[in-house]
């Protein structure tokens, strides 16, 4: 490795991280040639975009991976929540696909993704609403849009804590603790995919309203996300909207603009403060090898980027699309139902506020847009439900998984119904990670308690669909334990060529979908692995 500094180590040094950081969240700093992801495949998909359910969830509630005798050993029996079903018996549990309990045609070692079918099915595949007696639609979408095609999910996956704070950090970034020790992986994907889009998509990564903000950490600063509860929080960085900033000043027009050394010149939107501060950096060079030149450098080419972004009006971009807009509303919402068939439906118009379809709606169109690679969403449950339901207890946390997990459903659906220029879909080129920080202890423990063993659930791209992978441990577990570890599958470890049967853990899930996203060679703390039969070679 050279012992000379480059110029961004010399800026680095200069102006600190924090405020590389802050420049680099608005996407206003060029990137080195080195951060294209090399070898990465051309049918790799180009976004990600993770749905965070806050507070801990029961996943085994929406896609069950339980046999016949431990849903009867491991389960409450059926009854009844806010006049909604809560729990199942074993003959509830079917393949989401109609195929009873098959397994997986093409590797019997897995499930098929498999559901409490708690709903009237003749009426709903009809197009009629639930008739709401003793059933419940939720996770529906699957089957109406045939999501089981899409999507598989991986269960026993170990967080390594059950704490809120590092559990969420150990599902960013696979490292738990109470600081990053890894950069999430939103923050990866932007700084890597950053040379291949920086002329089409301003706003590398966006973490939307109250999301865990994904950390960048020793990444490029535009791996660090811009923070988007809704488009009027970025008209003053990305738009010469506000009269306040730019009355007097909209007289941007096209002109040869040469790079910092006058070697090359490029057609670029400027205004005439642009032009002259640009002007004038170069103008006070001195020497093209000193730090401060460095520094001069550095900032005539955040003012070229930024020029470029105003010019390209990002919010005039994402007010151009519409978020739902390809698929019906869904016939099996009724907002006359009880409190848990609310707030989940499609959106309408806003993009502020909490609720499923103003986050969604957001998402959907910044994503059509194409002006960012990777999306950071919180979700919490129907009423701003918290899954920290330690009180709520049991079956309020089965009726908001699977609520919620139908809102995921309409989510993705969109996203599938959305047509790119290429032919694929918006789904296609999208990978999409659902998971929470940790899950419950289970209910026979008496107890709606933290446990660190949980799931993730990965749609999209090139997931090999309709599959569960993973397990529970269930050899010796007492009726009454607070939960299972995670049974053993088939991990490739980072640097071995044999795979290893062994638990998965949260950095697994992180490394495995980096690879899916034609990134390699990623670096988690304490070390990761590929997790085998969830994308396709």
């Amino acid at each position: 490795m050279s012992n000379k500094l480059s110029r961004r180590q010399i800026l680095k040094a200069g102006l600190g991280l924090s405020q590389l950081g802050l420049l680099g969240s608005f996407g206003l700093l060029n990137s080195p040639s080195s951060v294209r992801a090399e070898g990465r495949p051309q049918n790799a998909p180009s976004r990600i975009v993770t749905l965070y359910v806050h507070g801990g969830w029961m996943p085994i509630y929406a896609f069950c991976p339980l046999s016949s005798q431990q849903i009867l050993d491991l389960l409450p029996e059926p009854t009844t929540e806010s006049g909604e079903p809560a729990f199942f018996t074993p003959e509830d549990i079917r393949n989401l696909d109609g195929s009873g309990d098959a397994l997986d045609p093409d590797d019997p070692s897995f499930m098929r993704l498999r559901s409490p079918h708690l709903w009237d099915e003749a009426s709903l595949s009809a197009g009629m609403g639930d008739p709401r007696q003793n059933t419940s639609p939720h996770m529906w979408a699957y089957k109406e849009y045939e999501l089981y095609k899409r999507l598989s999910i991986v269960h026993g996956i170990d967080m390594k804590t059950a704490s809120h704070e590092a559990g969420t950090i150990s599902a960013m970034c696979g490292a738990a603790g109470s600081n990053y020790r890894a950069p999430a992986i939103h923050s990866v994907v932007a700084a890597k995919l950053y040379e291949e889009f920086k002329n089409k998509r301003p706003l590398p990564a966006v973490a939307i309203g109250q999301a865990p903000v994904p950390v960048a950490l020793n990444l490029a600063p535009y791996g660090s996300p811009t923070v988007l509860p809704n488009l009027d929080a970025i008209q003053y960085a990305l738009s010469e909207r506000p009269d306040n900033a730019w009355k007097g000043l909209r007289t941007r027009g096209t002109q040869e603009v040469p790079d910092f050394s006058n070697a090359i010149t490029t057609p670029i939107d400027v205004n005439a403060m642009e032009r002259h501060s640009m002007d004038r950096i170069r103008s006070i060079a001195q020497n093209a090898n000193s730090a401060s030149d460095a520094y001069l450098e550095s900032m005539y080419d955040m003012y070229q980027t930024v020029s470029k972004q105003l010019a390209q009006d990002v919010i005039a971009m994402v007010e151009a699309q519409n978020g739902w807009e390809n698929l019906p509303h869904p016939h099996w919402v009724n907002s006359g139902w009880t409190p848990y068939g609310l707030m989940h439906g499609r959106g309408i118009s806003s993009d502020s506020g909490s609720s499923y379809a103003n986050v969604f709606n957001l998402a959907l169109r910044l994503m059509k847009a194409d002006v960012t690679s990777a999306i950071s969403i919180r979700l919490r449950g129907v009423g701003n439900f918290y899954f920290d339901s330690h009180g709520d207890g049991h079956r309020t946390q089965f009726l908001h998984n699977r609520s919620i997990l139908d809102c995921i459903g309409r989510f993705l659906g969109e996203m599938q119904a959305t047509p790119l220029p290429d032919g694929r879909s918006l789904l296609d080129d999208t990978l999409v990670l659902v998971f929470s920080e940790f899950a419950r202890t289970w209910p026979n423990s008496n107890t709606c308690d933290h446990w660190p063993i949980t799931s993730t659930l990965f749609a999209g791209g090139p997931v090999i669909p309709n599959r569960m992978l993973g397990s529970y441990d269930f050899e010796g577990l007492h009726p009454n334990s607070t939960g299972p570890n995670g049974g053993v599958l088939s991990v490739i470890e980072e640097g071995e060529a044999a795979p290893k049967m062994r638990p998965p853990t949260s950095a697994d899930v992180v490394y495995t979908a980096l690879a899916g996203m034609g990134i390699h060679d990623h670096f988690i703390p304490g070390g990761a692995g590929t997790i085998q039969g969830l994308f396709q070679s």
